[in-house]
């Protein structure tokens, strides 16, 4: 591990378009906050995504897609 990293999971909210998912998503803070640097870009579980306002940047499998909205 280098210096600074935090590699321990936190969990956050899922922000897919769905507004009535309460569904959480573990990731290390250092990787919410690489995704979190562009403003229309979010972290969703895994089959939360919206094909038709969102494209899949990456996927980690089985824990979380990073989406970028139109």
């Amino acid at each position: 591990m280098e210096a600074g990293q935090d590699w321990e999971r936190k969990a956050f909210a899922c922000e897919c378009s769905d507004p009535s998912c309460r569904e959480l998503v573990e990731i290390t803070p250092d990787e919410h906050d690489f995704v979190r640097r562009v403003p229309n870009r979010r972290v969703v579980r895994v089959g939360h995504a919206d094909y038709e306002n969102e494209r899949v940047l990456m996927e980690e499998p089985g824990r979380f897609q990073v989406v970028e909205r139109f």
